[in-house]
């Protein structure tokens, strides 16, 4: 959903710092990049819905990978209990892979490590923030042994 972003007025739109402008691109080329992943979004089943002092989300997942958005809208960082299945939108096909989870927002191209299907990992995101999280299929090359407190 797009809001408040200057598309009618060519003076506003035109004061719009280029780093937003990019930004903003960046996401909607992302988005039709993605419309596969998209397509099958759901919230997260294990998060209470949004709210002061929790973290909600959704995913978006598609031959088992895909992504996970994770929303904040409290000053504090809080965590999100996730666990690596069904309630992400993967499916029973999935038992025994290895996810490796890289970051995409806020810190673009940060690897989180390599989860499990049917572990639990506990992902902190920062007060009035989002965090978007990829997780693809793992490979024997793409595994990273890192710690998973995220």
């Amino acid at each position: 959903v797009l809001t408040m972003i200057p598309a009618r007025d060519m003076d506003e739109f035109k004061m719009l710092p280029q780093s937003d402008r990019d930004f903003i691109s960046g996401w909607l080329k992302w988005t039709d990049t993605n419309l596969p992943y998209l397509r099958n979004t759901i919230p997260i089943a294990t998060l209470i819905g949004p709210g002061l002092g929790r973290v909600d989300g959704t995913a978006a997942m598609h031959e088992e990978e895909g992504y996970i958005f994770l929303f904040n809208p409290s000053p504090r960082i809080h965590n999100a209990s996730l666990v690596i299945d069904e309630s992400l939108g993967l499916t029973n096909a999935s038992k025994g892979y290895k996810y490796t989870v890289t970051e995409l927002f806020p810190h673009k191209g940060a690897v989180l490590g390599t989860w499990s299907q049917g572990m639990t990992v506990n992902v902190a995101v920062g007060g009035s923030n989002a965090r978007v999280l990829q997780i693809m299929k793992a490979t024997a090359a793409t595994a990273v042994d890192k710690p998973l407190g995220t």
